[in-house]
């Protein structure tokens, strides 16, 4: 079956009221719950706010994270690179490719000491596709990193706010980069999932499972407007293999509301695999 993950902080109660952080003293708490529940990984998150107290930006750090990893048999499978759509990322040059390739070898090397599989770039926001200068840039980092990427082993993989039909184009001039897929944002942007993922289905490697409404954004799963039904026919009418990642609000309890979004989305794959 699909290997189920969560985005990290979601298992535990946000101290600001974000939606998406780090949990800076629960993130081994959060390994144990997520174990618990069933889950087999969960995807870590990279941003400026937890800078410090990230783990990941050091050595021991790292190792700490895998230790952590392995005592709950919870992998930390992929990185999400919430850094990317953020301005301290992009230093003040005002050529920012080389600077921007650097900060994402750095990121690289530490994933690969998490024996992670994938790094996820979301390239909206400031790194958004629909700029057009940002075509060119982001095609000339992911082609000097190629080699860098395949000797770690790890993937990567981008989000987009782009069409299907733009997003296929981009990536013939990066053939090694693959896509991580939003089945709530697409609400957002007005796109049809369905139509999409047979469009892109070759080069879709991961699933960030989120339901949501164009007036309120992100809700509970089953909650909005996100076509769960007859977006999982089409992923597994060509046979997806990858992972599904869970990015959804913690509700009143993060645990409880934990324990159901994984149901609900084994459910969903339960009913697709043949007996």
């Amino acid at each position: 079956m699909n290997k189920i993950g969560i985005l990290q902080g979601r298992l535990t109660p946000s101290s600001k009221g974000e939606l998406q952080c780090f949990p800076t003293n629960a993130w081994k708490t959060e390994l144990r719950a997520a174990a618990d529940i069933g889950f087999d990984s969960i995807e870590w998150i990279l941003n400026s706010e937890s800078r410090i107290e990230n783990p990941f930006w050091s050595h021991q750090g790292r190792q700490n994270v895998l230790e952590a990893s392995q005592r709950s048999s919870v992998e930390i499978s992929s990185i999400c690179v919430d850094l990317i759509m953020e301005d301290e990322f992009w230093g003040n040059e005002s050529d920012p490719g080389q600077f921007l390739a650097q900060q994402v070898k750095q990121i690289l090397e530490g994933a690969k000491e998490l024996e992670c599989r994938r790094l996820v770039f979301p390239l909206l926001d400031r790194a958004s596709l629909s700029k057009k200068e940002n075509l060119p840039l982001f095609s000339s980092i992911f082609s000097q990193l190629a080699e860098s990427f395949s000797d770690a082993n790890i993937t990567c993989l981008i989000e987009v706010d782009i069409p299907a039909e733009e997003l296929l184009n981009f990536l013939k001039e990066i053939p090694h980069v693959k896509i991580c897929y939003d089945l709530g944002n697409v609400i957002t942007f007005g796109y049809d999932s369905v139509a999409e993922i047979k469009v892109l289905s070759e080069q879709i490697e991961e699933i960030h499972i989120k339901d949501r409404t164009v007036k309120d954004g992100s809700v509970l799963l089953g909650e909005g407007e996100t076509v769960f039904s007859k977006s999982f026919d089409q992923l597994f009418s060509f046979d997806y293999q990858g992972p599904f990642v869970i990015e959804a609000p913690r509700g009143e309890s993060p645990i409880e509301t934990g324990k159901k979004h994984f149901a609900f989305v084994t459910n969903l794959i339960k009913e697709r695999i043949q007996p």
